[in-house]
């Protein structure tokens, strides 16, 4: 289950907690082999994590520090976890939204820092 600190943007995955604070070598840690380096850009690294049959995690790093986490969810129920976390609302710490991409045909929910 998905929950977020409204007071410091800290994103809970059941046991794991996710911060601005986390960088790319907790992750690591972390998941070890379920953590995919999936793009490279210059100082810009993102990676992916097959949480749950049902829940794919982003992590975006600049320069090793992270600066959004992507939720996407295989079933169509992004909305749901959005509203699981509170809504879209902006926060000291940052904001969180959903992303709709029609193009690509999904939808995602991004929690992201300032």
């Amino acid at each position: 289950m998905v929950k977020l600190n409204i007071y410091n943007g800290n994103i809970i995955l059941d046991s794991y907690s996710f911060s601005f604070k986390s960088n790319s070598n907790e992750l690591k840690s972390m998941f070890l082999k379920d953590l995919l380096l999936w793009v490279v850009n210059d100082e810009y690294e993102t990676y992916k994590l097959i949480y749950s049959e049902n829940l794919i995690v982003l992590f975006h790093f600049f320069k090793d520090n992270l600066y959004s986490i992507e939720l996407y969810s295989n079933d169509n129920s992004s909305e749901n976890i959005l509203k699981t976390i509170g809504g879209e609302k902006k926060y000291n710490w940052g904001s969180v939204f959903l992303n709709i991409d029609i193009k690509a045909g999904y939808k995602s929910v991004i929690v992201q820092y300032k």
